[in-house]
Parts: C-alpha cells; structure tokens; sequence
C-alpha cells in the first residue's frame, strides 16, 4: 500500500520510513484517534500505579497515630 498506492495522493519519500511516519502523523490529527490515544495512556498509567509496590509507612507521619 506505502509504495503502490500513496505517491499519486502527495505522500512519498525516498525511504519506506518517512512514508511510514508521514501517514502516522496524519493519523494523530484526527479527533477518534486522538481519543484511544487519550484511553491508552489513561489505561497505562492506571496500570503503572497499580505495579508499584505499596510505600513503606513513614514512623514521623503525625497522621498515622
């Protein structure tokens, strides 16, 4: 598809590559992708919090007497 179908639309380049990152750029500006982008990095941050361990408990916090 890169190298069949996309010159005769304006996307080209001398490498597979930049066609490549060329079509992904495009892809980013659209409003439904933008949002599983959004989704992916709230799943992957809820996912990072919940592998880290629990914080050991601080013996001066006033709050935990």
């Amino acid at each position: 598809m890169i190298e069949n179908g996309l010159i005769p639309f304006g996307l080209y380049g001398k490498k597979r590559a930049t066609v490549a990152a060329a079509l992904i750029n495009d892809a980013l500006k659209r409003q439904d992708i933008q949002a599983n982008v959004k989704e992916g990095r709230e799943k992957a941050a809820k996912a990072a919090a919940s592998a880290l361990p629990p914080k050991p408990a601080d013996p001066q916090d006033p709050s935990r007497t």
